[in-house]
């Protein structure tokens, strides 16, 4: 889908209906459009990005991103990352103490939660990660994406 050639047919219809006025009102017409432009074709992507939200939380797994490419939006699949698995068992765990502030306990709960696992999986998937050049795994549905001009 092409934006300004969407915004452009807009235009007209627009203008085909200012015509039935007076000359005045096609000028006024005009110059408003002029000022309305960018704004709904701001718009209209803030639609497609909603549109991906709503299907991206419809979708198993991976989420929908909305790519701009001069005035031309599309959709992209974008797969989820792999979770890491550490394999291990109760004679090859090491354990260690990890003092951290309360508001950050506080997010690491909030992402266990989330997520649906223990703090401690959730942080030793979180390691697991870092280590391996990843971010850490995510369960929720979110919305990226990147725009070229």
């Amino acid at each position: 889908m092409e934006l300004k050639q969407t915004t452009q047919t807009l235009r007209q219809d627009l203008m085909n209906l200012a015509q039935i006025g007076d000359p005045s009102l096609a000028e006024a017409t005009s110059r408003l459009w002029s000022a309305y432009e960018s704004l709904l074709q701001s718009r209209l992507m803030e639609l497609a990005s909603e549109w991906a939200g709503e299907a991206s939380a419809q979708l198993p797994s991976g989420h929908l991103e909305v790519r701009l490419s001069g005035s031309a939006p599309s959709l992209a699949y974008v797969p989820d990352e792999p979770v890491v698995e550490v394999p291990h068992s109760a004679e090859d765990t090491a354990r260690i103490t990890v003092r951290l502030p309360p508001a950050l306990k506080q997010q690491v709960d909030a992402c266990a939660d989330r997520d649906g696992t223990s703090v401690n999986t959730w942080v030793v998937a979180a390691l697991a990660t870092a280590v391996g050049g990843r971010r850490p795994p995510r369960s929720g549905k979110s919305l990226t994406g990147y725009g070229r001009g």
